[in-house]
């Protein structure tokens, strides 16, 4: 009878084989409680030019149940696949096992027809979260966003996939990291995708959340 492998194992024998094929990604959310586990799904980027060597990647290690193509905006067809890990559920894991919520591309719901449609995020906010990624050494070695990036795309997260209505523990983790945001790096990241950045980033600090979607959406 063969060995089981665990769900840490798998996730990890799949990020080593994305390591081994320089695939560019990184992980956005999900991510603070690894290598034990995952603290929710695994919100995971895909360089665009690797998208296709990332789920050949996925097919060998993960599976998935549906896929979903939101349409072509600006540069992209904007693709999600969920991903997990197989074998019997683990209940010390949420969702009995590692799942991955793969993007080839970053793309959120769109204030422009009441956040029913989707829509690319700025590609010079997308190139800048590649550039300035961070490498966390683990089982296997994975990308971050920086503490700067990180912080913008939680505010774009619950300004608007979630219209405003904040997570908890995002603001819990945002409040983790401004101790060692560089303010000056998190405007300029915040500009690349939202008006009024010194505002948003002002409100940030004054642990004001609840104003930045109407700060942001006012015409």
């Amino acid at each position: 009878m063969g060995q089981v492998i665990s769900h840490r194992e798998i996730f990890f024998n799949f990020v080593c084989e994305l390591n081994e094929a320089d695939i560019s990604y990184y992980f956005m959310r999900g991510f603070s409680t690894l290598p034990e586990r995952p603290d929710g799904d695994i919100d995971m980027v895909c360089g665009l030019k690797h998208w296709d060597a990332f789920t050949e990647i996925a097919s060998r290690h993960l599976f998935k149940e549906t896929v979903y193509n939101y349409g072509f905006a600006e540069y992209c067809d904007m693709m999600y696949y969920p991903y997990f890990t197989p074998g019997e559920p683990d209940h010390s894991i949420t969702n009995g096992r590692f799942r991955i919520d793969s993007y080839n591309s970053l793309h959120m719901n769109s204030p422009y027809n009441n956040f029913e449609t989707k829509w690319t995020i700025s590609k010079k906010f997308s190139d800048h979260v590649f550039d300035k990624r961070v490498k966390i050494e683990s089982d296997a070695h994975y990308y971050i966003p920086s503490i700067e990036c990180e912080i913008t795309l939680l505010v774009l997260r619950d300004i608007l996939d979630l219209k405003g209505k904040w997570k908890q523990k995002h603001i819990n983790r945002i409040n983790s990291l401004k101790p060692d945001c560089k303010r000056e790096e998190l405007t300029d990241c915040v500009e690349k995708v939202l008006p009024k950045a010194g505002a948003v980033v002002d409100y940030i600090y004054e642990n004001n959340f609840d104003q930045i979607f109407n700060l942001v959406m006012e015409r």
